[in-house]
């Protein structure tokens, strides 16, 4: 009998994770992003002092949760390239999503290895699929909560690519999906192998 990695959730486990809805985050939470976003693109802000990307991003996004506030900082900072380590960008995006992530109550696996992150990156294609049809497999909101278990598990160990693949999908472009995982397997010494 094979036993699942800890990192995994069940479909029933996803079930359980909290409402990712944004109207949770905390102003500390709120405060945090938006000083992320205005960091990425100061322009927006000098033009428009009432500029808020996180009501834009809920409205874009057709979606209030955190899931879309992460999807739009992240493709914002991916739009400028990844910025040096040393200036921290990524960590302080990577903080502020955390926080909020948090304020909705789902958290990062704990003892999470890059190993374990990998299984939880490899388990998504197959939530895609089977997607929110209970007749698949699948229950309502499990592609968001899996989507926001993964995300938070990848910022936790600082991936930028990763976590950016992640809010692509699977059904974004694949192959930008195998290369990320082929990156991932190299840069942390993991056989890149389907089967493992």
């Amino acid at each position: 009998m094979t036993t699942q990695p800890a990192t995994l959730l069940t479909i029933a486990q996803l079930r359980q994770l909290p409402d990712l809805a944004a109207a949770l985050i905390s102003e500390a939470s709120r405060k945090a992003i938006l000083d992320a976003f205005a960091e990425i693109d100061p322009g927006a802000f000098e033009e428009d002092a009432s500029f808020d990307p996180i009501a834009v991003a809920l409205r874009s996004y057709g979606d209030l949760t955190v899931n879309a506030i992460a999807s739009d900082l992240m493709m914002a900072a991916a739009s400028r390239g990844p910025s040096d380590p040393a200036t921290g960008r990524d960590q302080r995006i990577f903080a502020a999503l955390l926080a909020a992530y948090a304020d909705t109550g789902v958290m990062p696996p704990a003892d999470l290895t890059p190993e374990g992150l990998l299984d939880i990156f490899d388990q998504l294609p197959e939530i895609y699929l089977q997607g929110d049809d209970p007749a698949k497999g699948g229950a309502e909101g499990t592609i968001a909560r899996a989507t926001a278990y993964a995300l938070v598990a990848s910022m936790s160990l600082g991936d930028f690519y990763l976590t950016y693949t992640i809010v692509d999908s699977p059904g974004g472009d694949g192959i930008g999906w195998t290369i990320s995982r082929q990156e991932f397997c190299l840069q942390h010494n993991i056989p890149d192998s389907s089967q493992r």
